[in-house]
């Protein structure tokens, strides 16, 4: 995960303190294990989803190509920086390239991907509205029946993704976490 993390910042244009940061990635990738959890699913396209789906931003404005060149930038790296099938490919591609666009998807795994990052939009002031959501659990956390767990996004940066808050590469990690 540390070399895909490195690949994936190398190339990034923005401040990784921003808005569409490693903060909010995280944020993404936590919103998007709970949900998982929540519907009874698991699947690794959730935290490829997180690490990719901003990561080819041009600016924190609004950006309509970012999400198709996220879905380039997850296919150019298949195969050398982390494995996926076939199908989980497809879901990773779905899931980047139209998670801007407000649709529904066919795939639960998609689904709870574009669900993770909308439900993130309280970082930047604005309230999801259930009706906007995929699925019943993030619907259930808009509308306050369910909350997301607290966590720590620096722990969870080092621990999972092996880099600190600055995305400089975290010296404590083993490499055998990751």
């Amino acid at each position: 995960m540390r070399k895909l993390m490195r690949a994936i910042l190398d190339q990034h244009q923005l401040d990784v303190l921003g808005i569409h940061g490693l903060g909010h990635w995280a944020r993404v990738c936590s919103n998007g294990l709970h949900l998982a959890e929540r519907e009874g699913l698991e699947s690794d396209v959730i935290e490829l989803f997180a690490l990719f789906h901003d990561a080819c931003r041009e600016h924190d404005g609004h950006d309509r190509e970012h999400g198709l060149r996220a879905a380039q930038l997850a296919e150019s790296l298949r195969g050398v920086r982390y494995d996926l099938s076939d199908e989980d490919f497809k879901r990773l591609w779905s899931a980047c390239a139209g998670h801007s666009e407000g649709l529904l998807h066919a795939d639960p795994v998609v689904e709870i991907c574009w669900d993770a990052d909308r439900l993130d939009l309280t970082r930047i002031g604005i309230q999801p509205i259930p009706g906007l959501l995929c699925t019943a659990s993030a619907r259930a956390v808009a509308e306050g029946m369910d909350v997301l767990p607290e966590f720590g996004e620096e722990a969870f940066l080092v621990a999972n993704w092996g880099v600190d808050e600055t995305g400089e590469e975290a010296m404590d990690v083993e490499e055998d976490w990751l």
